[in-house]
């Protein structure tokens, strides 16, 4: 798009939305959370993302698991005992949210830039990739463009998001959860084959229950109220019905979620 339209179409409303409803201008979306994610949670730090987080108290303990997992690993340590806590006794870091999903994927980051950088980086896209998940699913059932975009900024500065964002960043890292909706929204319209379906979801729960068993073990509870409420709902439409119970078949079955 040229520059000097830019301008118009943000002087426009309608024209400004009928920009973001093109689907190859996602990335447009995309950058408008990223942006709201850097001025949340930047003005409060200075943007200073390198050596400032401006929470106190269970930030501590996850910036630590951050250089933890990978030390160990390098060092051929066991990544799930540590006797760094309760000495001369060894902690189970098993049975604590020592996220090792986001501290083995951001490696290299923390190598490099440290565990702090590391925290505001994992938070700014979480940030950013929640709301756009919610974003794509509501495209995806039917919503207008200015009803997806308002849905996916009430789920951005919700009071569940804002409360964790003080401090608990595997609540907080939620856009897994968002995106594992997404994928049984287009595997339920088949926009994706069976096989493509499985691997991505089992990744990505896979991935969620390294970052919070809870929310994994929360999500796959409320899903499957989730599925029982909509197989009721739909029970007399017998091809959305046979779907229901081939996609439960499908997940719950084979996956023992």
């Amino acid at each position: 798009m040229k520059k000097n339209n830019f301008l118009n179409i943000v002087k426009k409303p309608k024209t400004f939305l009928k920009y973001l409803s093109v689907k190859k201008n996602n990335y447009f979306i995309i950058f408008i959370y990223f942006a709201l994610s850097i001025i949340f949670w930047g003005i409060p730090q200075g943007f200073n993302f390198i050596n400032n987080i401006n929470i106190s108290g269970d930030p501590a303990f996850y910036l630590w698991c951050l250089k933890w997992w990978h030390y160990a690993i390098s060092h051929g340590l066991n990544p799930f005992i540590t006797k760094t806590f309760w000495a001369p006794f060894a902690q189970n870091l098993a049975g604590t949210t020592s996220l090792p999903s986001i501290a083995i994927l951001m490696w290299p980051v923390t190598k490099i830039f440290g565990p702090v950088f590391s925290y505001n980086i994992i938070t700014l896209i979480s940030l950013t990739l929640a709301p756009y998940g919610i974003y794509l699913i509501n495209r995806e059932i039917g919503l207008k463009t200015i009803s997806s975009f308002v849905g996916s900024l009430f789920f951005f500065f919700s009071t569940y998001i804002l409360a964790e964002m003080l401090g608990h960043l595997t609540l907080y890292t939620s856009f897994i959860v968002v995106f594992l909706v997404y994928l049984y929204i287009l595997r339920f319209k088949n926009s994706f084959s069976r096989l493509k379906y499985i691997v991505l979801f089992s990744l990505l729960f896979a991935f969620q229950f390294g970052i919070s068993n809870e929310i994994y073990a929360t999500f796959a509870v409320f899903s499957f109220f989730a599925w029982l409420v909509a197989f009721i709902l739909f029970f007399k439409n017998e091809n959305t019905r046979k779907k229901l119970f081939y996609l439960w078949y499908r997940n719950f079955n084979k996956h023992n979620f």
